[in-house]
């Protein structure tokens, strides 16, 4: 395979994500907006699913604190601003805590709107304590209401119902008449899912709580300060969970659906094949530069998550490829990031000139405090990678095979250890009849927003 032909297919797995996830049905809504979203493909990224099994969260109270901690952790990095996925080392929490904390404004409040504001704030959340280890007290999370967490999880279902409509269209080559006749037979069905879950949506309230939400838009610019000081109290004291690594606290995180882990919900199946490349012109992907992670070859031995350093990269021989899994939509949910402060006028940050959180697009972001912010990640579980593999090929596999080292194909991690866990367990993959098996999960996407430019004035004191 040239290496066009390895930054090609690294392209269409990125375009088909992005598509699946930013499609928009015929009179029904996206939930991920094409202009401000970012995907990254990331590299070696394998998890352990039962590091992430009986998550507590604000709906599960009862459950595992230390997968909450371990998601929490996974989730709270700014990854750097470029095409492929890089976790920087700055906390997504902490910086978000000192951007509010170092928000002033001289506004004043309209009391007429703070009245507006409060009762649709109050319509959306609700109190939640989450019991910590010992003799700690509850933290206290502003959790969503009843019919806030009902709108988010119909919402989770109908993204979900949208992306296997979407994925499995885009497996097919629909150019040709068999693949249209084939995917003709199972649309019916696919669409069925998706006007299903909207449906679902629609019934339990789904016109309640936008109006809920338009309402609180609708008055941000009125009362600056007091969403100064609701997310100032969102990432107070009382909001911080105890017993985190290092003995350093953590804000919670959880994700949609709650049993991604598990594999039971959520996961459509996904087909990628040499045969069948389509990609698109306008793609982020061969705008912004991606596929550089990649430069050297689809095969990596002895790097692992994060860490390049020693890793020797290899192109791949194999011509005819076909990639196959379960893909999830993983969304993640954040109850103390309170997004409207970066939407209000109004506003700026002590010793900081404007836009010094975000520029709001791509382009000279890079520097800026909180340029994007992870909204979700894509996993693949059940992963077979079949191709006529050369004897070359065959010696990086045996590598992963036999666990002597770490090994990685393109973005899937085939051997080595286990990211974001605190266990040093190792896993490899099996491989018979030209098929490599992977076991585990697989984050092989990040999904980012792009902050809106922020904040709107610079310290008058500057």
């Amino acid at each position: 395979m040239k290496p066009e032909q390895e930054q090609q297919l690294l392209q269409s797995m990125h375009d088909r994500i992005f598509d699946a996830i930013t499609y928009v049905p015929d009179g029904k809504a996206a939930i991920f907006d094409k202009d401000t979203t970012l995907i990254q493909l990331s590299k070696n990224e394998a998890i352990d699913p039962a590091d992430f099994k009986n998550q507590l969260t604000p709906m599960n109270p009862g459950g595992d604190y230390n997968a909450a901690q371990q998601f929490s952790a996974m989730v709270d990095t700014v990854p750097k601003v470029q095409a492929d996925y890089s976790p920087s080392t700055v906390a997504l929490s902490k910086t978000y805590q000192q951007i509010v904390d170092g928000a002033n404004t001289k506004a004043e409040v309209d009391p007429a709107q703070k009245k507006t504001y409060d009762e649709n704030y109050e319509y959306l959340n609700t109190e939640t304590r989450i019991p910590n280890p010992g003799n700690q007290p509850d933290t206290v999370v502003n959790g969503p209401s009843a019919i806030a967490l009902a709108y988010d999880e119909n919402q989770a279902a109908y993204v979900t119902a949208v992306g296997g409509y979407r994925v499995a269209q885009n497996g097919y080559d629909l150019t040709k008449p068999a693949d249209q006749r084939a995917f003709n037979a199972v649309a019916p069905g696919l669409q069925l899912n998706i006007d299903k879950a909207w449906n679902n949506w629609v019934r339990q309230g789904k016109q309640n709580v936008e109006r809920a939400q338009n309402a609180l838009v609708a008055t941000i610019n009125d009362i600056v300060s007091s969403i100064i000081a609701d997310s100032q109290k969102a990432v107070g004291p009382e909001a911080w969970n105890t017993g985190g690594p290092a003995g350093q606290p953590w804000l919670l995180c959880y994700p949609l659906p709650g049993d991604w882990a598990s594999g039971s919900s959520g996961a459509t199946a996904f087909e990628l094949k040499s045969s069948y490349l389509h990609t698109e012109k306008d793609s982020k992907f061969t705008s912004y530069g991606g596929g550089a992670s990649w430069g050297a070859g689809l095969w990596s031995v002895g790097g692992s998550f994060n860490h390049s350093e020693g890793e020797q990269s290899a192109h791949m021989d194999a011509n005819n490829l076909e990639i196959n899994a379960k893909l999830t939509l993983v969304r993640v949910m954040r109850p103390w990031l309170n997004t409207l402060l970066f939407r209000t006028d109004g506003w700026w940050l002590k010793n900081q000139p404007m836009n010094s959180v975000s520029s709001g697009d791509l382009e000279g972001n890079a520097g800026k405090q909180l340029p994007l912010v992870p909204t979700a990640f894509v996993v693949m579980s059940d992963v077979t990678i079949k191709a006529d593999f050369s004897k070359k090929d065959e010696k990086h596999i045996q590598k992963a095979t036999s666990g002597s080292t770490s090994v990685g194909w393109g973005p899937f991690s085939i051997s080595g250890h286990y990211s974001h866990s605190e266990s040093h367990d190792k896993f490899t993959s099996s491989y018979d009849a030209g098929t490599i098996r992977v076991p585990g999960m697989q984050v092989v996407a990040w999904i980012n927003s792009i902050m809106p430019a922020c904040p709107p004035l610079s310290d008058p004191n500057i």
